[in-house]
Parts: C-alpha cells; structure tokens; sequence
C-alpha cells in the first residue's frame, strides 16, 4: 500500500475566543509505502517518515524511515532500511530513537545507520515515542497498555494500566499522554492527571503548540485543539452539556423519531454519568459517528431538550459553572431504606447480568450485551467465542471444499479483494471467511501490496 503526507498549517485569530483551523499547504506523491508518523528536525531542516510497508505488527524486515523536504519533495524514500514496522521517532543531539514493534531502534543521523536496537521485554505494540531534553526515553505499548522508559540504553516499566495507550510528548520533567480519548499528564513522581477527555478514541499524535495548548490527532480522520484546562477544538473553553432527565427505563419507553433514537444510542454508549450530572460531551465525535452536520446534531439536541428528555446547554463563549442545589458533603449524607433497597438492588441486576454474560456458552455475546440496554431485534456478530464456535460446527466437509475450490477459480485468473469473493460465492460470509482464514495461514492464497487475494500454491 502507498501512501502520501499531507502537511497543513495552523491558522490562529489573535481575539478573545481564539478560532483554529487547518490550511493544507503541500502534499507528497503517492509513493510513500504506508507512511505512519513524522518528525520534524528543526537543525536539518527535514521530515523523517516512518514507513511500515505491510502488517503495522509482523517483524517482517520491509520498514523503513524517509527524508522529506519542507517543499513536500521527497529526498529518499528509504534513507533507512532493516526496520519490521517503525512508527513514533524522537530526537536527542544527533540520534534518531525509533519504535519497532518490541523493539527501540537507534540511528545515527550524520552515520544514515542503525547503530544499537534497544529490546523493551514484554513489549507487544511499541507505537509513539518521545524523547526529553536530557535523552531519556518514553515509548508507549497500545496493546499491553504500558509507557517504558529508556536510560543509558536500558529500558524498564514506567508506567502501567493506561488504556490504548499512544501518543506521548515530554515537555521538561512532565509526560503527556493520549489514552482511548483523553489527555493524561504524568510528573516526576508519575503522578497521573487527567487534562481532557472525551475525544475520539483513535486518539494517536500529540505535539505543544504552545504553553498548555496541543494539536491532537486521531487515526480516524480527526485532529483537536486541546488546551490544559480540558477543552478542545474551538469550543472556546466551554462545551455542550447533556443531563438525561428521565430514568433509563422510561426513556426506552418513548416513541421517538429514528434520528432521536440513533442520537440517544450514541450519547448512552460514548459517555457515562448522563443520568445524573451534568456532562459535557463532544460534538465533533457525536456528529461524526451518526454521519450528521452540527447543525443537525443541533436541532436534535434541542427538540430531546424541547420535550424534556434532556436538559441541554448548548456551548456558550466563556466558561461557567452552575449548581443547581446545596452541595452537601459526603459526611452529610443520608439515604433512606428505600433508597438504599432500590440501589442494592440495581447493583445485585447489574453483577448478575456481568455474571450471565460470562458463563453463557449457547447465545451470542454481542446479543446479550445489546438486550441489556433494551435492544432484543439484533443479530449474531459471527466474531466472538460462541459465535465462532458454532460457525465451526456448521461448516461441513463438502461446504469447505465447494468454497475451495470457488476461490480457487475466482483467484486463478485475477486477484480479488474479500468482499468480491463474499459477493460472488453462493455461501454465508462467515462461513467464507472461515475457508478464507485456512487459505491464508496455509499459504494457498496471500494478499498483494494493495490487499487483494491473489492464490499462489499449486
């Protein structure tokens, strides 16, 4: 697969409610071959790209780093090569530190060389890395949800138990970092603060614009302006703020219209708390996974408000704070018999159901989940453990065959990707993906640079 970078600037309106946009200035060629992250280097004035050319996770050797002018001309494609699938890079005098899968891979610049590779143990999905003003080292793991530190050539556990965790940037003696949406802040003592949440949670490169202020990107297509109070994007330092006004129970019991059900869905499983405070949620991502204009996201918002399903505060320009009763304090507190009955007994459904979910052996997990939050016409995933138990079950000798064999002849004369073989045999598609599955780990077929199958064994 080939790929381009696109490098845009930002455009800040100096007033009170700062506005920030995105100019695309210039774009390489398509020849970059999946390109995954860049640096900058400010005293060569040049762009290092990470290129992982195939699977983000094999050790397969094909990764490599190229230069990039600050035109958009590419100096060369693989100024470095004898990487698997390198990815965040940082800069320390005139050393390129590179995250390599379970690996640290350090070049030398003035050399155009590998000259040392760090192993981090227990690694399984190095992804960003940074690099502080006295050559230490952090890199996070996405998969085991960990941040390393590097010293004197000597990786070790830094931090632990950080959701998806991925973009880091060091600024003096703290680290940032991104984790499944949020913005997290860890000091020398590695304490943790969370400074925003709620974006998106493809959240991936993060990078200082200036004191307190960030540029966030996400693999999924967005990009934020966060600032260390919380607030992202322009939402000039306040957001919209959504509290459910009826129960749980009540609200499945509403005649709504489709787009109201579909915004309902999407707030109850992106954002927790809805039922009792008032939270702020992010318009950008709402808007964004229910394929709709703010403005639409908007008069829905405002129609649930109209008919008192939620109480809504639509963003405003300068922040606030509002309460709307006595704050009492913990030690004041006093809940009656009922109150406590009814609670204990929520909590009881609520371990019992997590329990059920756990034991079940015959009903598909997706289906169970979704018949707790009321929703009884969905249909089985095909992808988790019972499903694909069963699929196993189902797929006899002479189906297997048949679908071989379609392949096979669907193959033998041009390459294909999944969903053309899915559309063109007479099979469920579970069931075809399971015969693909076998195909591919016995090397019958393969895919080529641009993902289509092609069939190779004789």
């Amino acid at each position: 697969m080939k790929l381009m970078v696109m490098v845009a600037a930002i455009t800040i309106t100096a007033n009170l409610t700062a506005q920030h946009s995105l100019e695309k200035i210039w774009q390489t060629d398509s020849t970059l071959k999946v390109p995954e992250s860049v640096l900058y280097d400010a005293e060569a004035k040049v762009l290092y790209v990470a290129n992982i050319d195939g699977s983000p996770s094999e050790k397969d050797g094909n990764g490599s780093i190229a230069k990039v002018g600050l035109d958009g001309k590419i100096i060369d494609h693989e100024w470095i090569t004898g990487l698997d699938a390198p990815k965040g890079m940082g800069l320390h005098k005139n050393l390129l530190y590179v995250a390599n899968i379970s690996e640290v891979a350090v070049i030398d610049i003035d050399k155009a060389s590998i000259i040392q590779r760090i192993p981090v143990e227990g690694s399984a999905f190095l992804n960003d890395l940074t690099v502080d003003s006295e050559g230490i080292v952090h890199v996070s793991d996405s998969r085991s949800n960990k941040v390393h530190r590097i010293e004197n050539g000597i990786a070790s556990l830094y931090l632990e138990d950080i959701r998806n965790a991925n973009g880091l940037l060091a600024v003096d003696r703290e680290l940032y970092i991104l984790s499944a949406g949020s913005l997290l802040r860890a000091d020398a003592d590695m304490n943790l603060t969370t400074l925003a949440e709620g974006m998106d949670g493809s959240t991936d490169g993060i990078e200082m614009v200036k004191e307190n202020e960030f540029i966030v990107s996400c693999w999924s297509g967005i990009v934020y302006y966060v600032k260390a109070n919380g607030s992202k994007g322009d939402e000039q330092d306040s957001a919209y703020m959504v509290l459910f006004t009826l129960k749980k129970d009540e609200l499945y019991n509403l005649k709504n219209t489709a787009e109201q059900e579909k915004l309902i869905h999407i707030l109850l499983r992106s954002y927790t708390g809805l039922f009792t405070d008032l939270s702020a949620v992010n318009e950008e991502t709402i808007a964004s996974r229910l394929g709709w204009g703010r403005e639409q996201l908007y008069l829905q918002l405002t129609e649930l408000a109209n008919q008192r399903v939620i109480k809504y505060i639509p963003r405003r320009k300068t922040p606030f704070l509002t309460f709307v009763q006595e704050r009492e304090s913990t030690e004041r507190l006093f809940l009656s018999t009922v109150v406590y009955d009814e609670r204990k007994e929520r909590y009881t459904k609520r371990v019992k159901s997590v329990l059920e979910y756990a034991k079940e052996e015959n009903l598909c997990r997706n289906q169970i989940l979704l018949s707790y939050f009321n929703e009884t016409n969905s249909k089985p995933c095909g992808k988790c453990d019972v499903c694909l138990r069963k699929m196993e079950k189902e797929l006899t000798n002479e189906e297997f065959l048949k679908i071989k064999n379609g392949v096979e002849s669907l193959l033998s004369s041009n390459e294909c990707s999944v969903g053309k073989l899915v559309e063109a045999l007479p099979f469920r598609e579970e069931k075809i993906v399971k015969v693909l599955r076998y195909l591919l780990d016995n090397q019958y077929i393969i895919y080529d640079e641009v993902m289509k199958l092609k069939w190779v064994k004789k």
